[in-house]
């Protein structure tokens, strides 16, 4: 991990760079400058994971760096020093969500609950910028439960849960941008060239299309709201994500806002898409999903079409495609074969259903994404 040490003065940053083990707490880069303009170009420009700021420095103070580096959406853990014990200095670095703060002459016994919770931080935060983790979040209950926790702490919940499923290849750009226009969001990295943001509301479909339209740094959105229950959340992530699976399959660009069920997407219903997601090769009907989950017919129907935006066949027809889609590019497995590995055991239905879907027979795909670069 890296950290930057800024203090105007040099002998109060010599004792700070040197009056704590860094290293033991697994930072193996240690930067230091008594210019805060400099510190500011650095937390910008480079990625610190931690950041020690004095809080009485001339031209910029380090209260005024901190709220430079948040209007930057610089994601650096920031702990506040400083000589002088008033409380109002503690105050307003929490408000700007400074991770602590410590005195001069730096105290070993106070000093070590603070790395310990700013190592604790910086974890997490590195956990959050890593696909696994948000796998992880999509398929546990009970991580994506502690994460929900970790956000809302004692705070009531909200109504509504506000996702967004975007491509981008520069998501600092990305973000910067998004903080511009709306409000400051959650960020999970799902993948290569595709981000997760979310915000504790419900914002209009108005303005995340004006928000789209102005953003320079993405040609693919996808929208949708959700309850923020655990089992709601993990359902919308999971939709989300096979709905940008699905457009980019078709080469579609664009900003899509997908239908909400809030309060129905519930873990039952979860449970269903997740079998039918693992399950898709064999045959499965809308009728035996009632008697499996003990859900009455009509009402997994009207959920079906409420939440996907489709009927269960077609729901079912799409997952298929999809996978076909993967086995076409990705292997060398006969046509037929793939028809019947992904659930179709007609081959003149699977050759139709492609056609319609894709606008070109499953021969005709699999050349055209071989002839790709």
């Amino acid at each position: 991990m890296r950290v930057l040490l800024v203090d105007d003065e040099e002998f109060s940053l010599t004792e700070l760079r040197y009056s704590i083990d860094w290293e033991r707490y697994g930072f193996t880069e240690i930067v230091t400058t008594t210019d805060p303009q400099q510190a500011l170009d650095f937390l910008i420009n480079l990625n610190f994971d931690a950041a020690f700021l004095d809080i009485r420095m001339p031209g910029i103070t380090g209260l005024e760096l901190l709220a430079k580096a948040r209007e930057h959406q610089v994601r650096t853990c920031f702990v506040i020093v400083s000589g002088y014990s008033d409380f109002s200095y503690a105050r307003e670095s929490m408000r700007l969500n400074a991770l602590d703060y410590c005195l001069k002459p730096l105290d070993p016994d106070e000093v070590t609950p603070v790395m310990e919770k700013l190592t604790q931080k910086i974890y997490q935060q590195h956990l959050l910028s890593d696909p696994k983790y948000t796998a992880s979040l999509i398929s546990d209950a009970s991580l994506c439960d502690a994460y929900l926790s970790d956000i809302f702490h004692s705070r009531p919940l909200p109504d509504s849960l506000t996702l967004l499923l975007i491509r981008s290849s520069d998501f600092r750009e990305l973000i910067r941008h998004t903080a511009s226009v709306l409000p400051t969001p959650h960020v999970l990295f799902p993948g290569s060239e595709k981000v997760f943001l979310f915000w504790e509301t419900h914002i209009s479909e108005d303005r995340l299309q004006i928000f789209f339209s102005s953003c320079q740094f993405s040609d693919l959105m996808i929208a949708m709201y959700s309850s923020c229950s655990v089992s709601g959340f993990q359902a919308a992530l999971k939709r989300l994500q096979k709905e940008y699976d699905n457009r980019l399959s078709r080469k579609e660009d664009g900003f899509f806002i997908l239908s909400s069920a809030n309060k129905e997407m519930s873990q039952y219903f979860a449970d269903i898409l997740h079998y039918v997601d693992t399950h898709y090769s064999e045959k499965i009907s809308l009728q035996e999903l009632s008697d499996k989950f003990s859900i009455n017919y009509t009402y997994l129907s009207q959920l079906f079409k409420k939440i996907s935006g489709k009927s269960f066949s077609d729901y079912l027809t799409e997952i298929r495609l999809v996978h076909a889609c993967r086995l076409l590019t990705d292997t060398e497995t006969n046509i037929t074969l793939i028809s019947e590995c992904v659930g179709f055991h007609d081959y003149r239905y699977f050759c139709s259903s492609f056609k319609n879907a894709y606008g070109m027979s499953p021969r005709q795909y699999r050349a055209a994404t071989r002839s790709q670069p």
